[in-house]
């Protein structure tokens, strides 16, 4: 008996001048697979393989492990912004599986002077794109695993001097935004968190805000704050309270927004650096030449935490106050020293019970 010839079927292609092949034993099925393939070449996916350049993982990645999390679209715009000014013109159109340590260190070196949150922000970006490849099995070991930064510089936001809160104070007491101000500057909130403060987490019989929510950066909507310690509740300054009683009883939705745009809702980051701004050229206006050029809307929040530890607030009640998951963030960021508190160290330290050991008028000290 003679065996019936099996039939293959083959169709070709071409997309961006390479030629695609595919077989099946029907017509049908042949054209199918045809059309998996060039839908695959277009989106990338062709091959998820070390062979497959950089620059096509990162799309592929982008889509898969971040778009569809629920990420903010600042986030996502600024991860774009990072790879394709950072990243793409160093190793963008070599193979994954070609990149080795140093071509991801030179990348990182090519920062060398930027900010520690841009150098830490494409460190973190390249060991997503290496760790995830390597999830997927397109390469054998990860080259981002053991990178190092390089020398970078580190931003200071500094706090308000005495006579800068003064003047601050002074122009909170008349300006429209002046009980914002204080709000910032009495409770320590980020400015984030200002903005999707509600009335209804305005307690005031018991005298407390409670944070639980921030604005998303970059867009007029809230979110969870980012981190559980960022949910907190802050008693409110005696300076604050007549002002806070007086705005709810006038508030005309009183479950509403506590500091609510011109059209009653939540503010973006851009109205409130406006505000900011409006602010402090009162501020210049009515007390010329005291407030420093350098001074930032956040100083308002590192200003709170030096207010606490110069008043002898220990440092895990001010961790909680500002809402610090890592203890080091209040010790090494928010609290500057000066020299009025560290002449306070050492008269505490003459105080104590130590001093006995040391007899006054004698000269302690190296070769004593």
């Amino acid at each position: 008996m003679e065996m019936k010839k099996q039939v293959t079927y083959r169709k070709t292609k071409r997309f961006n001048g390479k030629r695609y092949e595919a077989t099946g034993k029907t017509e049908s099925e042949a054209y199918q697979r045809l059309a998996d393939k060039i839908a695959a070449a277009k989106n990338g996916t062709e091959t998820l393989g070390g062979n497959m350049l950089v620059g096509k993982w990162f799309p592929v990645w982008f889509e898969t492990y971040r778009s569809c999390k629920g990420i903010g679209p600042a986030t996502l715009a600024q991860n774009r912004q990072f790879y394709t000014h950072f990243v793409d013109p160093y190793i963008g159109k070599m193979k994954v599986q070609d990149v080795r340590v140093v071509h991801l260190q030179k990348v990182l070196n090519n920062l060398c002077g930027k900010s520690h949150s841009t150098i830490t922000k494409v460190r973190w970006l390249l060991r997503e794109l290496f760790g995830r490849a390597r999830d997927n099995k397109m390469i054998t070991w990860d080259p981002s695993a053991r990178l190092e930064l390089p020398e970078f510089t580190k931003g200071q936001r500094r706090s308000l001097t005495h006579d800068e809160q003064e003047a601050v104070l002074d122009v909170a007491s008349f300006h429209e935004r002046g009980l914002w101000v204080k709000t910032l500057l009495l409770t320590g909130m980020r400015p984030g968190e200002a903005a999707a403060l509600r009335w209804s987490n305005v307690d005031l019989a018991a005298g407390e805000i409670h944070v639980i929510a921030a604005r998303e950066t970059g867009s007029t909507k809230t979110k969870a704050p980012k981190t559980a310690a960022g949910i907190r509740d802050i008693p409110i300054h005696a300076a604050l309270l007549g002002g806070l009683q007086d705005a709810k009883s006038k508030a005309p939705d009183p479950m509403g927004i506590v500091f609510p745009n011109r059209r009653g809702t939540l503010a973006g980051q851009d109205t409130g650096e406006k505000w900011w701004r409006d602010f402090t050229a009162t501020v210049e206006k009515h007390h010329p030449g005291v407030l420093g050029d350098d001074v930032t809307l956040y100083c308002l929040r590192h200003t709170f935490a030096t207010n606490l530890a110069e008043a002898g607030v220990a440092i895990n009640v001010v961790k909680d106050l500002m809402g610090h998951a890592d203890i080091s963030t209040t010790a090494n960021v928010y609290t500057h020293r000066s020299q009025e508190s560290m002449r306070e160290g050492i008269r505490l330290l003459e105080k104590s019970s130590v001093s006995s050991i040391l007899p006054v008028g004698k000269v302690v000290g190296p070769g004593v």
